[in-house]
């Protein structure tokens, strides 16, 4: 089976994935995603990069970070259509994969050993893994549903909602011979400040530059390629902010 690079597959973490989608389905999300509403939503913000390009290589989001309508259909789904969807949505997006398995004769579920060849190719296990767990997911394949354990992060207390911490009573005069018992001070709630995304959150631009050949020799198509999947990349995590030519 060939095992020549072809595009960009994704590698964020199944888990990750997984807590958009089903806080989709619950909540909804705004129609511009930013790193913030996803750090809300409890992701790490080191793997958020990773992320975004998850979710806009599933066609949830566009090249404009904003939901799409097959976003808006699985938010709307009812418990019996949700599967259904995004199985459609991972036969679309990852055909070569099944074409693989169909040739291959190879069932989803061991998939790994003639996984097609994606960039950036030393992510190719973190690759694996997010295909088998969207697969479960959608009950394309059997298996425990993923287990989601991201919280909201705690918001910083406001003057009102702050907790008021217990001042123990003053002593009162006792014996000598009599101990004074100590009464329990009540701690406040610990603060997490929510943390930004930083610009530092460049893991898959590094992983791109990291799947340059160690010959110092690729052929044109392989390439382009490289070039076409650096520069998507480079555009979703950097803005780019020209100032308008005066009239």
């Amino acid at each position: 089976m060939s095992t020549e690079v072809k595009n960009f597959a994704p590698y964020a973490s199944a888990v990750n994935v997984v807590a958009v989608l089903r806080h989709l389905r619950a909540h909804g999300l705004p129609e511009k995603i930013t790193p913030n509403t996803l750090v809300n939503i409890g992701v790490n913000s080191g793997t958020i990069a990773r992320l975004i390009a998850a979710l806009k290589f599933l066609e949830i989001i566009d090249d404009k970070r904003e939901i799409t309508e097959t976003a808006k259909k699985i938010q709307s789904s009812s418990d019996e259509e949700y599967p259904k969807i995004l199985a459609g949505i991972i036969r679309t997006v990852y055909s070569d994969v099944f074409t693989t398995a169909s040739d291959s004769n190879v069932e989803l579920a061991k998939i790994a050993p003639v996984f097609p060849g994606y960039d950036p190719s030393n992510q190719r296990r973190q690759q694996v893994a997010l295909f088998l767990g969207l697969c479960k997911e959608s009950a394309l394949i059997e298996g425990s549903p993923i287990t989601v354990k991201i919280t909201k992060p705690v918001r910083k207390p406001t003057a009102k909602t702050a907790p008021i911490p217990v001042v123990a009573p003053r002593a009162t005069r006792k014996s000598k011979t009599e101990a004074v018992p100590e009464v329990p001070v009540a701690q406040p709630a610990p603060i997490v400040e929510e943390v930004p995304a930083r610009a530092a959150d460049y893991d898959i631009l590094r992983s791109l530059l990291s799947a340059l050949p160690e010959t110092g020799a690729w052929t044109k198509e392989r390439r382009q390629r490289w070039l076409g999947a650096f520069t998507a990349n480079l555009d979703l995590l950097i803005e780019q902010n020209d100032p308008q030519s005066k009239a």
